[in-house]
């Protein structure tokens, strides 16, 4: 029995390149150094950054100079990193079989919040417009993370079913693997474009809920 640690392949070197992709309010990124009963790990955090001002005019110029900013210009008003990370893969050959043994799956989220230091002197408008607006915001970032999770436990699953299927040489059972992850980043990011999209209409209730905060007094 012959057990092989994918860390040091040139598949996983190819493979592994560290995607780091970012449209509007997420950036996902997929990190693979190198028992298939693995599960998917996932840790969450939140972060913030202060933004001042006692109308919605001022809080979104705060938003505008201080948020992070995405595709190197635009600023988003707030952000959710992914990183999944797939490391400690071994695959065990085993007569004319080749599987993998073992490996571990993590997925970081990191949510990035505006935190409003509230003015005394905002009104109770204000105040309300940016409660509400705040909790589309959450509600928007926890949705990418929501896809997050769904499309590593979609991975993970692919990963098992193909460790289980007959597969003679190791080297073929790479390719498998190789042809799973281009696939899981394709699908990944497509799902969180779109749902980007959708949540961008002026007829969303995060939309709606932007514009109540900036005409705010």
């Amino acid at each position: 029995m012959n057990t092989r640690t994918l860390l040091d392949q040139r598949f996983w070197k190819r493979c592994a390149l560290a995607c780091i992709v970012t449209v509007i309010t997420h950036v996902s990124e997929l990190v693979i150094p190198v028992d298939a009963d693995a599960r998917v790990r996932v840790s969450e955090r939140n972060t913030f950054y202060a933004v001042r001002g006692k109308d919605g005019p001022s809080i979104f110029r705060e938003i505008v100079r201080k948020g992070a900013r995405a595709n190197g210009s635009r600023h988003a008003i707030a952000s959710a990193h992914m990183r999944l990370q797939i490391s400690n893969v071994q695959m065990k050959s085993v007569g004319n079989r080749c599987r993998v043994h073992k490996y571990k799956m993590q997925l970081r989220i990191k949510y990035v919040y505006p935190k409003w230091r509230v003015a005394r002197r905002a009104s109770k408008a204000v105040k309300s417009k940016w409660a509400v607006f705040y909790r589309e915001l959450q509600r928007h970032e926890k949705t990418h993370g929501r896809i997050a999770r769904q499309h590593a436990t979609a991975l993970e699953k692919e990963i098992k079913k193909a460790s289980s299927r007959t597969t003679r040489r190791c080297h073929l059972l790479d390719r498998k693997l190789a042809k799973l992850v281009r696939n899981y980043e394709k699908r990944h990011e497509r799902a969180q474009n779109q749902f980007d999209r959708r949540d961008a209409r002026r007829s969303s209730r995060i939309s709606k809920a932007r514009i109540g905060l900036v005409m705010s007094k």
